[in-house]
C-alpha cells in the first residue's frame, strides 16, 4: 500500500515531502465526502464547517 500512495504522491506531481500518511488521508476524505458520509466537524470547535462544501 505504501509504495501505491508513493506513486499515487508522483502521479499527482506533489513533492516528496508530502508523506504517504497524508496522501491516504486526502484519499480517505475525499472518497467519504463522495459517498456523503456526513459535514466535516472542527475537532477543535466541535462546530460545523460548512465553508469545506
Amino acid at each position: 500500500m505504501h509504495r501505491r500512495l508513493l506513486s499515487i504522491r508522483k502521479e499527482a506531481g506533489l513533492p516528496e515531502e508530502i508523506s504517504a500518511l497524508r496522501v491516504f488521508d486526502v484519499i480517505a476524505w475525499m472518497d467519504g465526502k463522495n459517498r456523503g458520509l456526513g459535514d466535516w466537524v472542527n475537532p477543535l470547535t466541535g462546530e460545523d464547517d460548512t465553508s469545506r462544501g
